[in-house]
């Protein structure tokens, strides 16, 4: 007698929408269980994610995550552990172009930053990159059913497997299929404040990271290039009684000659974001946040040469006045431009 194959149970779209809802609802009511302020509640005010592309053709560049327009406080100094998680399964082919991208990306960076008055800070982040086969795909899965979304290349690629690669003219041009792990490009930060109104509701700065070739770009864990990022974000706390604020910032990154696709690079992409952030009660933070930048790559694929348009959603919770933990979820709004779904978490605490 043979035996029936076991079937793995997987939670239905009701299921996942329930359980998603649970835990939105448990975070506002965390926010507004706390009441009026008190001396253990948080310091900072709503601020954006700190995300960027973790596409692997594009996270090896200097696209710096979005950055609060507030500065560290003087002669204080901010540290920030950030985890990225990304989901690639993506096929693609050209006239003269093939590309996939099949696997995970993990990035762990650490960023420290200091005050040195209350209009000027500097600072330093060090990544850890790590592609690996990875372990998300039936998370993903349950994402896009819950949203409704396409499968996409995903009915077409092994499970497990790890192919980040791309070919031009029939040849090669990079090629990893087996687990990378090292240190990424080192950043170099600066910001200044520009503008602070004398309510403290609206605030703008200018924010400069200089990215160094630190990071081994035959396995697309650097680029192998120099590059130079510039932006101006801001803040506004005033739209409304309820307690929300926008936030938004537009840049420009210009990039030295890379390894990586290097016939195919640009040396310039504008980026930009916007945000909201709601403070329902004094420990929690519901934030949404759409985040855009420009094409890195003269390519006849969507994959490398498309605007980038990515919606996050999540929130903060605040462990008193100095420390804090981001947790959200990107999605891909144009399809094949970017990873399909993004994972972050960031703890940050202020010395």
């Amino acid at each position: 007698m043979t035996a029936s194959p076991v079937r793995r149970k997987t939670p239905g779209r009701g299921q996942i929408a329930r359980g998603a809802l649970r835990a939105f609802a448990l975070l506002a009511l965390m926010g507004a269980s706390g009441g009026s302020a008190r001396a253990d509640e948080p310091a900072d005010r709503p601020g954006p994610f700190p995300i960027r592309d973790l596409n692997p053709f594009i996270q090896v560049y200097g696209l710096p995550p979005f950055e609060p327009a507030e500065l560290a406080p003087s002669r204080q100094v901010q540290l920030q552990l950030a985890l990225d998680v990304v989901n690639n399964a993506k096929v693609a082919s050209g006239a003269s172009e093939s590309i996939t991208l099949d696997g995970e990306t993990y990035r762990l960076a650490l960023t420290v930053r200091y005050g040195f008055t209350g209009w000027l800070e500097a600072g330093i982040e060090v990544p850890l990159v790590f592609h690996s086969s990875g372990v998300f795909d039936q998370f993903i899965e349950n994402w896009h059913a819950l949203l409704g979304l396409p499968k996409g290349d995903r009915g077409d690629l092994p499970i497990d497997a790890l192919d980040y690669s791309h070919r031009d003219q029939g040849q090669e041009s990079i090629a990893v299929r087996s687990n990378q792990q090292g240190v990424g490009d080192v950043r170099l930060l600066a910001a200044a404040t520009l503008y602070r109104a004398p309510d403290d509701r609206r605030e703008v700065s200018l924010h400069g990271s200089l990215k160094l070739p630190t990071g081994d770009s035959a396995h697309l864990l650097g680029s192998g290039s120099t590059d130079l990022a510039i932006s101006v974000n801001a803040v506004d706390r005033s739209l409304g009684s309820l307690g929300i604020t926008g936030f938004g910032r537009l840049g420009l990154l210009a990039m030295g000659d890379g390894d990586v696709l290097a016939t195919r690079q640009r040396h310039a992409v504008v980026f930009g974001g916007l945000g909201l952030g709601w403070r329902p009660g004094g420990r929690v933070d519901l934030k949404a946040q759409l985040d855009v930048h420009g094409s890195f790559y003269e390519s006849e694929l969507r994959q490398l040469d498309a605007t980038s348009v990515q919606f996050t959603i999540g929130g903060s919770i605040f462990f008193g006045r100095a420390t804090s933990l981001d947790v959200s979820v990107g999605e891909n709004l144009f399809i094949d431009t970017i990873p399909d779904v993004q994972l972050n978490i960031t703890l940050s605490h202020r010395l």
